[in-house]
């Protein structure tokens, strides 16, 4: 499959809802048209995107295609799980969750992703440990009711076949493989660096907010078999000790436990807390006698290519934490 090749290029600002400033050309770049906003003076130094005639389900998917530079027309994903995703507020419309898309507002979802007439629907579909019951089948067969057949994208063998596949059908080909390239660098980099890391480490894995307007701080614990722990603690050799600070029974929501204190979490005698969110948040909640407190960012498998990176931070923190189990100390080979 092969997209059309009219497009037209778009350059967005990142971690703005608008770019100050918008190029826009035709693919056989005959004219160009600057939109300039009122505020101009502050350009957007952004990169270039081609805006192309697709839509695209599951984030995981959607990264490739920011990276490969292409936005879709639309996007189905979880946007509070991907970091990245405001970068496409100025050119893709988002649609909404896998959740939303599989409940009773599919319906109307449906009918958009139809007035929009893409070229190709893609469906690289996202699971979520905390939607189960989503079922990528049960999307496609919708989808199918709708009468549009999508393509879809595996990552079952990780995302180098999925980027070749986009690549390939988006005509980027070369982009791919450099894409491809680097992230194997880059995975392999980070594997180097969990050699280093010492086994049995305890960490607490704390997801902070801080309300800006009143001050109030919210903190979380997330819960054992989440995203850290498949993800980062178990190719680490890591511990996740809220096996030890949760009750049978604890009321988990999305993963996580709401804790108006740190107390169980101390008493846990964790190596670290690694705060995800908000890093200020889960520090003014911790003991001012445990100083381990290091921000470090959360991975649900919302974009595979930035795994490398993630790991790496994590890695390079618990490389230089002494277990306080002295049985932990030896370092893998």
């Amino acid at each position: 499959m092969r997209i059309s090749m009219e497009k037209t290029c778009i350059r967005l600002c990142p971690n703005n809802s608008r770019p100050a400033l918008r190029t826009v050309v035709t693919w056989s770049c005959l004219a160009a048209l600057l939109l300039i906003s009122v505020n101009a003076s502050a350009a957007c130094k952004g990169e270039a995107y081609q805006k192309r005639p697709i839509v695209v389900i599951g984030e995981r998917a959607v990264a490739i295609c920011l990276k490969l530079k292409v936005a879709p027309l639309a996007w189905v994903g979880r946007k509070n799980l991907w970091d990245d995703s405001s970068q496409l507020n100025a050119a893709s419309e988002f649609l909404g969750c896998p959740g939303r898309l599989s409940g009773s507002d599919g319906k109307a979802m449906l009918e958009r992703i139809r007035e929009l007439a893409p070229e190709t629907v893609y469906m690289g579909f996202s699971s979520c440990l905390y939607r189960p019951g989503i079922k990528r089948e049960m999307l496609v067969n919708k989808f199918r009711e709708a009468g549009i057949e999508p393509v879809m994208i595996d990552f079952s063998q990780g995302p180098a076949p999925a980027v070749r596949k986009l690549a390939g059908d988006l005509g980027v080909v070369q982009a791919g493989k450099e894409l491809i390239r680097d992230y194997e660098k880059r995975l392999a980099a980070a594997k180097k660096r969990l050699a280093k890391v010492p086994k049995g480490i305890r960490v607490a894995v704390v997801s902070g907010s801080f309300q800006d307007t009143t001050g109030k701080v919210f903190t979380r614990l997330e819960a054992p078999g989440g995203y850290s722990d498949r993800f980062i603690l178990k190719p680490c050799g890591a511990v996740n000790v809220a096996g030890d600070v949760l009750s049978e029974g604890a009321t988990i929501d999305k993963g996580h436990v709401q804790m108006r204190k740190l107390d169980k979490v101390m008493a846990a005698r964790p190596d670290l807390i690694a705060a995800t969110g908000d890093g200020l948040a889960v520090m003014l909640r911790a003991s001012s006698a445990f100083p381990a407190v290091f921000p470090l960012p959360l991975y649900a498998d919302a974009d595979p290519l930035a795994y490398p990176e993630i790991l790496t931070r994590w890695a390079s923190v618990l490389s230089k934490i002494e277990p306080e189990n002295p049985a932990a100390r030896t370092k893998s080979q």
